[in-house]
């Protein structure tokens, strides 16, 4: 005897026609994750334009002398030390102490001259190691004379333009060359007797060699 389908048993058919299907979907390829985006290539650090590599906040040690022996004239010797710091890379701030001998049959002499300065590196074309610079102090100079038993004190305060070059061995070492030019605005020479106006003017030029750090 037929009898009709349930609800019930309508209702078990159409969830298992539908069960095979539902399955298939959940077990259907899974999408693939995007790839992250490469990474962005590290920036390459500012290349100091500063002169032979060297730039703000660089020291620079200077060591410097002159030697000169003439049978009439005597001997003379310079030598000197000099601190500078780049506060820009083309910007040098600088403390220089000389000090000069002179001697000869006839007289003696000894002079120390510290002065400050400010200097400007020049350099001609990118790459190349020689670097000329320009620039200006202002010091003091304190000089003892004797000639042949009278003794003579100066003491001054002076300008001096400065110029040079440099020729750099490395990033880290230069040999160098100095010209400078002290010119009084106030001096005053003692004797045992008196002190007067005086007005000495001096011409400097040194060779050296410099490290920087």
């Amino acid at each position: 005897m037929f009898r009709p389908f349930s609800s019930l048993t309508i209702a078990g058919l159409i969830l298992a026609l539908a069960a095979p299907g539902a399955y298939a979907q959940a077990k259907g390829p899974a999408k693939k994750k995007a790839a992250p985006p490469p990474a962005a290539a590290p920036v390459p650090a500012p290349v100091s334009s500063g002169s032979g590599g060297i730039g703000a906040g660089d020291t620079e040690v200077n060591l410097f002398g002159n030697l000169s022996d003439h049978d009439a004239l005597g001997t003379s010797v310079i030598l000197g030390v000099g601190l500078g710091k780049f506060v820009t890379d083309n910007l040098e701030l600088k403390l220089v102490q000389t000090m000069f001998v002179f001697d000869s049959d006839a007289a003696s002499l000894f002079s120390y001259s510290p002065y400050v300065s400010a200097e400007y590196q020049i350099r001609p074309s990118p790459g190349t190691p020689l670097v000329a610079y320009v620039g200006g102090g202002l010091g003091m100079s304190l000089i003892t004379l004797d000639t042949s038993g009278y003794d003579l004190f100066t003491y001054s305060l002076y300008l001096t333009p400065v110029g040079g070059f440099k020729y750099f061995l490395s990033e880290r070492t230069s040999l160098t060359y100095a010209l400078s030019y002290q010119f009084p605005l106030l001096e005053e020479a003692c004797d045992a007797y008196d002190c007067y106006d005086s007005e000495t003017k001096t011409l400097q030029n040194t060779l050296g060699f410099s490290i920087y750090y």
